[in-house]
């Protein structure tokens, strides 16, 4: 499944002869395994989580060769990673050849995007799913939820705690760099793929000790740390 961003068309590279184009994808993985929403994993204190959303907004997109010399600009593009939806692609635009090393973007919307009705983006049933509960308008940044080992069998049923951990808060919109590989070859199109580490993105949160959190506070910062400090990229 394939779906264009919400963005304006009206940035590209008037190379002669380079008309290769570059698309973003996700790849979530659980260390060295591929994640699965009907898998049991852990939290970062051991409780047995099931997750029913992993989703995060990402805007703006650089692709950058390992000396840092841009193959593209894309800065209104935008993104929905959603673990649900692993293999949808995201169209960027027309980039030059050469190997990209780094992807440089931003968590969240930009202000004007922010703004947006979900009913004006290519995928507006998730985009529904992303609206803020705290701020009465534009969306939440990350969003994780699903339920929690809180009787202490090691399973996760029906019966289960739910949990809601949904970061929302302008000072989680910030700039970051992915280390993320693709070869681009002219005339061919090419995917780059991000790597998703859920065991990275769950460290040192206590599910059970604080199983809603919406907005901002101590779990959504940690939520955030751990999404822009490790579990985005190549290892």
């Amino acid at each position: 499944m394939t779906f264009t961003g919400c963005r304006k068309d009206d940035l590209k590279i008037n190379d002669p002869g380079t008309e290769s184009h570059l698309s973003l994808r996700f790849r979530f993985m659980h260390g060295a395994q591929p994640f699965s929403m009907d898998s049991v994993y852990t939290d970062g204190f051991g409780s047995s989580v099931r997750f029913t959303a992993v989703r995060f907004l990402l805007h703006g997109f650089t692709p950058l060769q390992e000396q840092g010399f841009e193959q593209g600009a894309w800065p209104e593009a935008w993104c929905l990673a959603d673990a649900s939806s692993p293999n949808t692609e995201w169209p960027l635009g027309i980039v030059k050849t050469g190997s990209i090393h780094f992807l440089r973007t931003a968590t969240g919307l930009s202000s004007e995007q922010d703004r947006l009705l979900p009913e004006q983006c290519p995928c507006p049933a998730a985009m529904h799913a992303m609206l803020t509960d705290t701020l009465g308008s534009g969306y939440d940044v990350l969003v994780l939820e699903g339920r929690v080992d809180s009787d202490g069998d090691g399973n996760v049923s029906d019966d289960d705690q739910l949990f809601r951990i949904r970061c929302a808060s302008n000072d989680y919109k910030t700039p970051l760099m992915i280390h993320a590989h693709a070869d681009v070859f002219l005339l061919r199109d090419a995917v780059l793929d991000v790597r998703v580490d859920m065991a990275k993105l769950l460290k040192d949160i206590d599910l059970p000790d604080g199983p809603v959190a919406i907005g901002d506070g101590p779990v959504n910062d940690q939520a955030m740390n751990n999404l822009t400090q490790g579990a985005l990229g190549e290892p």
